[in-house]
């Protein structure tokens, strides 16, 4: 018995590490602004949806006798009696951070209550623009009313986006690219940030490159694909006109943002450039559309090749890890864990691909690399590599 423990003792060690990896939540690649922390928004649900007073009608009827839609019954649930009053209390309390008491509930309540009330939207106004109102606080209405993302939630963001106090703040680059938190933006929300960058130059000009990137990706989802068109006609227009360097990097980032399957040829051309930055800004263009078959293979060629750095071929694995790996995308990965430094970022990489893949893979291709990663890598990630072979040798 004595002979074995060490092994038994080891195993269970090596088991509760590798299962406390695999619930580790999934970072996305896309570095634009996209994702709404409270969820995803219906317009549709906001313009015919009654404005709520929280906290003061109960889930079975109001004073009138009316019985509230089972849309009204959730809302509210969602709400849970959060009050305006007690909502703009929370956000003038807040610190130069911008975080208040209970920071992830109050964000899932109160972008319900802007969802829901206009009254609601015109109550931040004046905290927004209090002159001494620190940029964090300005940073978290910006992103409460963006993630709210009702009409009247957008026309009160871009209100305060373009008053005097918005130009006033030194983080005024980042409140605009707020913008980009709209899932379903307006025509005059994507007006304003037109605008915007056709007044603007310098660092502004170009993170609103970036924001308009992201607003073409959501009107187009949300079925406005003639503002998209128009849109990405701008910013193919910036991307004709830059010169080298951080102009050039900020059109191919907001193409990218765009997610244009017409625009990935030309990401392909900036792989070839001598520029570690424009390199990078093309891969992760190419990695947001990663479920085109034509992104899939330009990042599986990149992800094996040995003559990019790490951190290029780093966003290319991680680009395919966004979808299901195919057998020969899993032999990529093989590969690729050969030709790196078996301690490096590369194999590091490919370690986190193949663990969050455990539970919906199970393919020969996969066992394939993870055995290339248990060869080639050494570490913490050596020890990831067998605890994978371990753990799909027991199901």
């Amino acid at each position: 018995m004595k002979k074995f423990f060490p092994m038994i003792l080891t195993g269970s060690f090596l088991i509760a590490g590798m299962l406390w990896w695999l619930g580790r939540p999934e970072v996305s690649l896309d570095s634009s602004p996209s994702r709404s922390l409270a969820g995803s928004n219906n317009p549709q649900d906001s313009e015919s949806a009654t404005p709520l007073s929280a906290g003061n009608a109960s889930d079975t009827g109001d004073s009138a006798g009316h019985t509230p839609s089972v849309d009204q019954q959730i809302s509210r649930q969602r709400i849970a009696g959060l009050t305006i009053d007690e909502m703009t209390s929370l956000i003038s309390a807040s610190g130069p951070d911008g975080r208040v008491s209970e920071h992830s509930r109050f964000l899932w309540r109160a972008t319900e209550l802007l969802r829901v009330d206009p009254a609601a939207c015109a109550a931040l106004v004046p905290i927004y623009q209090d002159a001494a109102a620190p940029s964090g606080r300005r940073t978290l209405i910006a992103d409460l009313l963006a993630q709210a993302g009702a009409p009247h939630a957008q026309k009160t963001l871009v209100e305060v986006l373009e008053s005097p106090t918005t130009e006033r703040d030194p983080a005024r680059v980042e409140l605009w690219q707020r913008l980009s938190f709209v899932e379903e933006p307006t025509p005059e929300t994507l007006q304003a940030a037109t605008q915007r960058l056709q007044g603007t130059g310098g660092e502004d000009r170009l993170a609103m490159v970036h924001t308009l990137g992201a607003l073409a990706a959501h009107a187009k989802e949300a079925g406005d694909l003639r503002s998209a068109g128009e849109i990405h006609r701008m910013l193919e227009q910036s991307y004709s006109n830059a010169e080298a360097g951080a102009e050039k990097i900020s059109a191919i980032i907001g193409l990218g943002n765009a997610r244009d399957p017409a625009d990935i040829g030309k990401f392909v051309t900036h792989l070839s450039s001598e520029s570690t930055e424009e390199r990078g800004a093309a891969i992760r263009a190419i990695a947001r559309q990663a479920s085109n078959p034509e992104a899939r293979r330009e990042l599986a060629s990149v992800a094996e090749s040995s003559e990019h750095e790490p951190e290029i071929r780093d966003a290319a694995i991680r680009g395919l890890s966004k979808g299901s790996l195919s057998e020969p995308e899993y032999q990529t990965l093989a590969n690729a864990a050969t030709s790196s430094d078996p301690a490096g970022s590369t194999v590091a990489e490919i370690g986190k691909t193949l663990t969050r893949k455990f539970d919906s893979e199970n393919s020969p291709g996969w066992r394939t690399a993870v055995e290339s990663l248990v060869k080639n890598s050494t570490g913490e990630v050596a020890n990831q590599a067998n605890g994978l072979l371990y753990l799909d040798q027991m199901r």
